[in-house]
């Protein structure tokens, strides 16, 4: 659209946003508050790209404090992308993003929820569909951290239903063990 201005605002944000991710790469756990800042980027450079057709809201139980409590890192990127790009993607009305932190007795639930079109019935998934591979990472990452700490770690997907039964979005929550440093 020979928009040098928007144009270069997302090369600035992009850039930005693969610079905190390879600082980030390193290390096997990060503050919840730099996880929260690594998706806000990720989130408002996708927003961009699909001109501004949802919001997000990010929330953290207030018997949390966002810069003590430790997260794997980008353990929740995988979720808002599949919420961005599947969910919300091609959805005629606004979409809505949360992601939420909040403590259930010695474990950590971040959930991610949108209010996109679902996921496609059991059994009508399109022949030749790929399997997420960032699921499978995600997985064994969770597994290895159970292994690691002796506290179930796991993700699961809810599927969200509207009042008569149709799709309403899906929401993810991933159950981790409180971690500080």
């Amino acid at each position: 659209k020979k928009d040098i201005a928007t144009a270069n605002d997302y090369l600035g944000r992009f850039a930005k946003l693969m610079r905190m991710i390879l600082n980030l790469a390193a290390k096997p756990r990060i503050f919840i508050a730099d996880e929260i800042e690594l998706l806000e980027l990720y989130i408002n450079t996708e927003a961009m790209r699909f001109e501004e057709k949802f919001t997000y809201e990010v929330s953290v139980d207030d018997e949390i404090d966002p810069e003590e409590i430790l997260v794997p890192t980008m353990i929740l990127q995988p979720f808002v992308e599949n919420a961005i790009w599947h969910g919300l993607a091609g959805k005629g009305e606004a979409g809505r993003i949360q992601i939420r932190f909040e403590k259930l007795g010695n474990q950590l639930v971040c959930s991610v929820e949108d209010n996109g079109k679902g996921r496609p019935a059991e059994g009508t998934k399109k022949p030749g569909g790929h399997e997420s591979k960032a699921l499978g990472i995600t997985a064994r990452r969770l597994s290895l951290l159970e292994e690691e700490t002796g506290v179930k770690s796991f993700y699961e997907i809810i599927d969200l239903k509207g009042t008569n039964g149709e799709p309403a979005g899906t929401r993810v929550e991933v159950h981790i063990p409180l971690m500080d440093e």
